[in-house]
């Protein structure tokens, strides 16, 4: 079972992806536009069992088997014009 939740990063929406949790507790981030894998990150000791985004997708919350609630920063990576338009996710808080 994977959770999937949208990042819209920018207003315009020109700079969509979606991040995907995993059993093995990891975050992955893809682009939509190109299909591509831009990050990945690990975040629980356990399978995710829960994920929300902040409605301006500029964070992430995640809980999961470890009993962790974990708090994190999406901050998109400015691109060049035509690029992959790349979000990084750092943890904040535990």
């Amino acid at each position: 079972m994977y959770l999937a939740r949208l990042i819209n990063t920018t207003s315009r929406g020109r700079c969509t992806q979606i991040a995907i949790g995993t059993k093995g507790g990891e975050i992955l981030i893809y682009d939509l536009a190109s299909a591509s894998l831009v990050d990945t990150v690990k975040g629980h000791a356990g399978t995710l069992w829960s994920m929300h985004i902040r409605p301006d997708g500029r964070g992430l919350v995640t809980g999961g088997a470890d009993k962790d609630v974990k708090f994190w920063d999406i901050e998109e990576e400015q691109a060049e014009e035509g690029d992959v338009c790349q979000c990084s996710i750092g943890r904040t808080r535990v």
